[in-house]
């Protein structure tokens, strides 16, 4: 009782200290939020929007379903998941955050898997895209693609390796589906692609909300100096192991 009072009166504290942050700092708190919407504007429905209307409209259709019966020998013995789970780790690897993570969703909420493969399938199929892998960090910040596509490849093995490492996690638990709709009738078309059209988008602006949320968060903590202090703090804790706090 006391740890949750304590916890309920640190939220209290929280929010009313946001709250005067942004009435100290209005001006600065609406460039950061104006900043915000122009990277959802630019970069994050234009990037996420397709890749989740074609994972959502994959599982409606079946296509899961079909590409799984192909790839059941692989994903059955190296992750001890189904096949249909091999929609969740392409698109992931190709689509980059958060696709993996929403198609293992639509997964999951179809029967097509239960919720212990659920959970194995999100350590290792929520991964980075080559798009921001080659072309940002690679061409971009070591204007090197050989580089790039050297991290790419890091980092699609450490995501496999976890994925085999994981393959027991809650392995033994039997545990009902969702829900038995992947049992009925495959959707239409017109119909699995208006459904995904309006939950991918319904998906990409609850996405939109966090990040302007927490833009405007950490420009606060910026401007009032707590940034920098937690910044100094972790230097001076990092200092003996050899790293520089710039």
């Amino acid at each position: 009782m006391k740890s949750g009072r304590v916890f309920d009166i640190a939220v209290c504290i929280a929010m009313a200290m946001a709250t005067a942050a942004l009435l100290v700092y209005p001006a600065e708190s609406v460039d950061a939020a104006r900043e915000s919407l122009y990277l959802c504007l630019n970069v994050i429905i234009p990037s996420l929007f397709p890749f989740f209307v074609l994972s959502s409209m994959a599982i409606s259709l079946g296509l899961a379903e079909k590409t799984g019966r192909v790839l059941e020998p692989l994903m059955r013995p190296l992750f001890n998941v189904g096949g249909n789970c091999s929609a969740a780790l392409i698109l992931g690897f190709i689509g980059g955050y958060p696709v993996g993570a929403k198609t293992v969703m639509s997964l999951y909420e179809s029967g097509s898997c239960d919720r212990g493969e659920a959970e194995r399938l999100l350590s290792f199929c929520n991964n980075s895209g080559p798009a921001f892998i080659l072309g940002v960090v690679g061409a971009g910040v070591f204007s090197s693609s050989r580089i790039g596509l050297l991290m790419y490849a890091a980092h699609t093995l450490a995501s496999l390796a976890v994925g085999i490492l994981f393959r027991r996690w809650r392995a033994g638990c039997a545990e009902l589906r969702f829900t038995k709709k992947a049992k009925s009738a495959r959707a239409s078309l017109p119909s699995a692609f208006v459904t995904a059209v309006v939950s991918s988008f319904s998906s990409c602006l609850n996405i939109c909300g966090f990040v302007v949320f927490f833009t405007v968060i950490i420009k606060l903590l910026s401007l009032s100096g707590a940034l920098p202090f937690l910044a100094g703090l972790l230097g001076f804790f990092l200092s003996p192991l050899g790293i520089d706090d710039e």
